[in-house]
C-alpha cells in the first residue's frame, strides 16, 4: 500500500476520466445528466492517474509513493 513519505497518510487526490450519458439539444450542447446525479449516469471510468496529492499534508507526487 502506498503511503506519503512525509506524513504517512495513505489517501491521495488523483484524476480520473469518466464517461457518462447526458442529454443534449439539437446543437449538441449539454443540457443535463441523463439521471439525477452524475454518478448515476457514469457507465465507464478509467484508472485514476496523477499527479497525486496527499490528502493530509498536500505533498504532490507524479506517481504513488511506494
Amino acid at each position: 500500500m502506498a503511503s506519503c513519505p512525509l506524513c504517512g497518510s495513505n489517501k491521495f487526490i488523483a484524476h480520473q476520466v469518466c464517461y457518462l450519458d447526458v442529454v443534449v439539444d439539437d446543437n449538441n450542447h449539454w443540457l443535463n445528466n441523463l439521471y439525477e446525479s452524475a454518478s448515476a449516469s457514469i457507465y465507464e471510468a478509467g484508472t485514476p492517474f496523477g499527479p497525486y496529492v496527499c490528502l493530509n499534508c498536500g505533498q504532490e507526487y507524479e506517481e504513488l509513493p511506494k
